[in-house]
């Protein structure tokens, strides 16, 4: 159904979207800019801090621990002391970790931002080109149809001359030789209508 739909004329700023978002160019440009700015982000994220939490939980006892010590027992002498070895212990806190700026960290911070700016210049410039070209090709199909229609339009008048000059001379009036040259020029107009077909 997609085939069978009539499609809409190609517009120059269809054409270069298309180009802008079909390419491989395109996608190329795009991977590069990526990767660059992952290494940047992954240089920047080497100045930070590194902040992580952590909460323990669990039951033991420790010989340190005064906990652990026997409790009395009664005084008669019937109830031995209680020890108490086991307890709950629960330990909980933040952790944050910072690297040192270096000055090579730093100057690696400062050329990744160069290369980063670089490339994006690169970039446009490369995309500026794909829609030169889609710019150049999108004329040429243009001017190759207008050529087209033009010697479509020639052979059309020129088959009507000749055929009017045929009729003509076949009742008496006018020269052969004015037919026949007629007649070769709607043919030598054929060639050129292919080679625009074909463009």
């Amino acid at each position: 159904a997609a085939a069978d739909a009539p499609q809409a004329p190609l517009t120059l700023a269809d054409a270069i979207r298309a180009v802008r978002q079909g390419s491989d160019e395109t996608r190329i440009i795009r991977e590069r800019s990526l990767r660059l700015d992952a290494v940047k982000s992954e240089l920047w994220a080497a100045t930070m801090p590194n902040v992580s939490a952590y909460a323990n939980a669990g039951r033991g006892s420790s010989p340190f621990n005064l906990g652990t010590l026997p409790l009395p027992g009664d005084s008669s002498g019937s109830m031995p002391p209680v020890y108490s070895a086991t307890q709950n212990v629960f330990s909980y806190g933040v952790q944050v970790q910072q690297t040192l700026f270096s000055p090579s960290l730093g100057q690696s911070i400062v050329t990744a931002g160069r290369q980063v700016r670089a490339q994006d210049a690169a970039n446009r410039r490369a995309l500026q080109e794909l829609e030169l070209q889609a710019l150049d090709g999108f004329y040429a199909v243009v001017m190759a149809e207008a050529r087209l229609r033009v010697l479509e339009a020639s052979i059309e008048r020129q088959s009507r001359t000749a055929a009017f000059l045929e009729s003509n001379f076949r009742r008496g009036a006018g020269a052969r030789s004015t037919v026949l040259l007629t007649q070769a020029a709607l043919q030598g107009l054929e060639p050129a209508r292919i080679r625009a077909a074909r463009a």
